[in-house]
C-alpha cells in the first residue's frame, strides 16, 4: 500500500454521473486501470491481494484508477443504457482529462477489457499501450467459443447474486472451482463485494455485459 492513502476525487460527466478516481505514484508514464467485475477505489487499499498488486503498479507508473458506473464510490445510473461500454469509454477519457493525462498505457481486466479495447480503437493517439488481463471473448457459449456460459449458467449466477450476494456462502460457491480459499479469505471477499456493489448493481452489470 502507498505510504499515504490516496485521495479520492470526483468528476461529473456530461450526463450528470459522478465518477470516483485516484492518482497514485509518479512514474515515467501514465497507466490507466480499467478494472474488472468489482471495484471500489477506497476499499481496494483495505483488501491485501489487490492493494499489493496496485501498489506494485504504482511503483512503475503514475497510476490512474477509477470506479466505473454502478460500482464503488461512483454513481449508480438509472438505466442499463447509461452503463454501456461506450459510456465507460467516455468516463475513462474524462478521468484522464481530469488527471492531466494526455497519453497513457491502458490496462483492462476482465470486464474492463472491452472498455479498454474500445478506447484504444477510438483514441489511438492517447493510447501508449494496451494490456488485457482475462478478456472475455464472448459471454455466451457457441460452437466457436465452447468456454462461454449457457442460459442455465446465467440463471444460476443471477439467483446466487439475488439470494447470497456479499456473503461467505456466495464466495465459497464462486471460488470452489478455481481455488480453495480459507474462511478468512472468503470473509474478506464477501466484505469487499458488499463495498463494491449492491445486489441490484451487480445484476444490472450482468445484463449490460450480456
Amino acid at each position: 500500500m502507498p505510504r499515504r492513502r490516496p485521495d479520492t476525487r470526483y468528476i461529473k460527466t456530461e450526463d450528470d454521473v459522478h465518477i470516483g478516481y485516484q492518482v497514485v505514484g509518479d512514474g515515467p508514464y501514465d497507466l490507466v486501470v480499467s478494472d474488472g467485475w468489482l471495484s471500489n477505489v477506497d476499499a481496494n487499499w483495505d483488501f491485501p491481494p489487490l492493494a499489493d498488486f496496485l501498489a506494485k503498479l504504482a511503483e512503475r507508473a503514475r497510476m490512474i484508477v477509477f470506479d466505473r458506473r454502478g460500482f464503488g464510490v461512483s454513481d449508480r445510473p438509472s438505466s442499463l443504457e447509461s452503463m454501456s461500454i461506450e459510456k465507460g469509454m467516455d468516463d475513462m477519457r474524462a478521468v484522464m482529462d481530469a488527471a492531466g493525462s494526455e497519453r497513457a498505457a491502458v490496462f483492462g481486466f476482465e470486464d474492463g477489457c472491452a472498455v479498454s479495447l474500445l478506447f484504444a480503437g477510438s483514441y489511438p493517439a492517447r493510447t501508449l499501450g494496451l494490456i488485457l488481463g482475462a478478456p472475455v471473448v464472448s459471454y455466451w457459449r457457441t460452437e466457436d467459443f465452447p468456454w462461454g456460459w449457457t442460459r442455465a449458467d446465467a440463471e444460476e449466477w443471477d439467483r446466487r447474486i439475488a439470494e447470497q450476494w456479499g456473503t461467505v456462502d456466495f464466495w465459497r460457491w464462486n471460488t470452489s472451482f478455481i481455488d480453495q480459499a480459507d474462511e478468512e479469505q472468503l470473509a474478506a471477499w464477501a466484505r469487499y463485494s458488499r463495498l463494491c456493489a449492491s445486489p441490484q448493481a451487480a445484476l444490472a452489470n450482468e445484463q449490460v455485459w450480456r
